[in-house]
């Protein structure tokens, strides 16, 4: 039954992937929120190649806000060992969080609560990354990066 689930789900964002496609709005998040679910969608069903395509056209597509679609590939490469991969997306999550939030630090058209948001959505991820680099770090056998990565997000 779950598996049915998650098929349908898959046609449904696929669906609005491919209209949002074909009709882009402006400002338009249809099309990257629909490829980050169907990826969910895909991973929860053991579909993990078709997850990292969908991941990857995201970064693609999206690269100023792809610190999410950057973690949640290093998961699927988590689940399939790759553990040097995982640990590069890892990195990478990190990386694009910092420059996030230095853009809304300077963006003169966010309004100050929306910064705050923003902030806080951005910070609370960042110490998710560490300890999830971190356990990919202790999957390859490199106990000193993984404490490092564990004694970052204190």
């Amino acid at each position: 039954v779950i598996k049915k689930q998650y098929l349908k789900a898959i046609e449904d964002y696929s669906m609005g992937i491919k209209l949002d496609l074909e009709h882009p709005q402006n400002d338009s998040v249809g099309c990257v929120m629909g490829l980050s679910r169907r990826g969910r969608a895909y991973y929860l069903s053991g579909q993990y190649e078709r997850a990292i395509q969908d991941y990857s056209k995201e970064i693609e597509l999206y690269p100023l806000s792809s610190n999410i679609a950057y973690s949640s590939r290093g998961d699927v490469y988590m689940k399939l060992r790759k553990y040097e991969m995982a640990i590069r997306d890892y990195s990478k999550a990190i990386e694009k969080s910092g420059e996030i939030s230095k853009i809304i630090e300077t963006s003169d058209k966010m309004p100050i609560s929306d910064q705050q948001t923003f902030y806080r959505l951005i910070y609370r991820s960042i110490p998710e990354f560490y300890a999830k680099r971190g356990d990919a770090h202790r999957e390859n056998n490199d106990y000193q990066k993984a404490v490092e990565d564990y004694t970052s997000t204190m």
